[in-house]
């Protein structure tokens, strides 16, 4: 298969172009995948930490409404802040079935905390509260620095709990993202440094090969310019320059057929047939010419030969007849 220097210089800028779209492709599917990963860790880790705090925020406002409700004598306030405390329930329920959706990391924790904000909703609704309502303000206010401190230092607990598992998930998670930056950057590097020693191997290669092959060429060239017909080619490819030596050694070969046809007739031998290499061929049909030109010559001149050696052998007769008539 021959492979002209075009086609062998856009086949090595095409390996280079491929390179190049690999590490680009292999570059594009790190980026997402970093990306993925940052948006899992934003809905997941982030987002999970930010409805931990607010679990922490509304526990908090249970606990001063709980206060509110016991120190307040107004039954109207007091009804307010059951109302404030029955909202507050419901956002802390809503919020951890919030939590239970968007992540299944941490659901130990998560149970644990309702397990714990249970058992202190209902110490508070059996205990502090009615004594509250009673009008019991020093036996609610037992309660709730009592038992009901003890419970809701549990639910602090295991708050804070989730709190800690979402934030090392978070970090496990950036971490892992750091590490697979890092790592994509270290094969986008390599493999784009491989891909410029590939292309310049190749290109060097290729030069390489030009140059040796356009320096036997020009020798050869400046050889026959100076009647050298001695000359070899050695270059042997399937390119431009392959058939450009090709043809070099065909041109040797010409020359050193008309050297000989030359050689022939300075050696006096006339019968030698010339045949031009084609129409076009002006140094062939010179020769054709001339060795025609010195066919018809030597005939004329043996021609004359013979007619001057006839004269001759005439003259000496009658030489010798009028010699013979005198004596």
């Amino acid at each position: 298969m021959r492979l002209g220097i075009r086609t062998k210089l856009l086949c090595t800028f095409g390996i280079g172009a491929l390179l190049t779209i690999l590490v680009g492709a292999v570059g594009i599917t790190q980026a997402g995948a970093i990306n993925e990963r940052a948006d899992l860790m934003y809905s997941g880790d982030l987002v999970g930490i930010s409805l931990a705090a607010t679990l922490t925020r509304d526990t908090m406002l249970v606990r001063a409404k709980v206060l509110t409700h016991i120190l307040t004598p107004d039954a109207i306030q007091k009804a307010t802040s059951e109302t404030d405390l029955a909202a507050l329930d419901t956002a802390i329920a809503a919020t951890l079935a919030a939590l239970r959706a968007g992540d299944s990391d941490e659901q130990q924790q998560m149970d644990q905390f309702a397990a714990a904000w249970t058992r202190y909703t209902k110490t508070r609704d059996t205990l502090t509260l009615p004594a509250s309502r009673a009008g019991k303000t020093e036996q609610a206010l037992g309660d709730y620095n009592g038992e009901e401190n003890v419970l809701f230092q549990g639910v602090t607990e295991s708050v804070n709990a989730l709190i800690q598992a979402k934030t090392a998930h978070a970090s496990a998670s950036a971490a892992e993202d750091t590490a697979s930056y890092n790592s994509a950057g270290l094969f986008i590097l390599g493999a784009t440094i491989l891909a410029v020693a590939l292309v310049l191997g190749l290109a060097w290669l290729l030069a390489r090969n030009i140059a040796r092959t356009a320096n036997q060429v020009v020798t050869v060239a400046q050889g026959l310019a100076r009647g050298d017909l001695t000359q070899q080619l050695t270059v042997r490819s399937g390119d431009e320059l392959g058939a450009m030596a090709d043809a070099l050694r065909l041109m040797i070969s010409y020359q050193n057929r008309m050297a000989q046809v030359a050689t022939t007739i300075a050696e006096g031998t006339l019968s030698v047939e010339v045949a031009p290499q084609s129409d076009k061929d002006s140094f062939g049909l010179a020769f054709q010419r001339m060795t025609g030109n010195l066919r018809t010559l030597m005939l004329e001149i043996r021609d004359a030969v013979a007619v001057l050696s006839t004269a001759a052998s005439e003259i000496a007769a009658v030489s010798t007849q009028v010699a013979a008539g005198a004596a």
